[in-house]
């Protein structure tokens, strides 16, 4: 929380601040089931963190804007993934900063028997100062078997 003294009076300005913990987003199927494993990590424009496990699952887990969701707040920063380890997967442009005043998602995708995964360092940038905010590591896997 900060204070602007303005005319004699205090205002109070809630402040807000990157926070990203890392985590592990995973989707297993069976081939009879005739759909594919999908599994996926998606950093909304207003600071929502989903986990997506599967076509039609999108789990609100977290929040990377800790002062509570905000309708513009990802235009004020960027975000980059790094591929650690794994298969590539399917997304913005890895190793380069995007704003978030749109969602970006990494996602993997296994429509064959087998599992896909990857290991992703994700960071969070202030588009002003180009200072990372914070850095976690998110993993992804895929997994279909018979």
């Amino acid at each position: 929380m900060s204070g602007i003294l303005w005319g004699g009076a205090m205002l109070i300005e809630e402040v807000g601040e990157v926070q990203i913990s890392g985590g592990t987003a995973a989707h297993f199927v069976f081939t009879f089931q005739g759909i594919d494993a999908f599994a996926g990590w998606q950093f909304s424009s207003s600071g929502q963190l989903n986990r997506r496990e599967g076509s039609q699952s999108i789990a609100v887990l977290q929040e990377w804007w800790t002062n509570n969701p905000e309708s513009a707040v990802g235009a004020d920063y960027e975000i980059r993934a790094i591929q650690v380890s794994g298969t590539t997967p399917t997304g913005p442009t890895l190793a380069v900063w995007h704003n978030l005043a749109v969602a970006r998602q990494w996602s993997l995708t296994r429509s064959t028997i087998g599992t896909s995964t990857c290991s992703l360092s994700i960071s969070i940038r202030d588009v002003a100062t180009q200072t990372i905010q914070d850095t976690a590591t998110y993993n992804i896997s895929a997994i279909k078997e018979n």
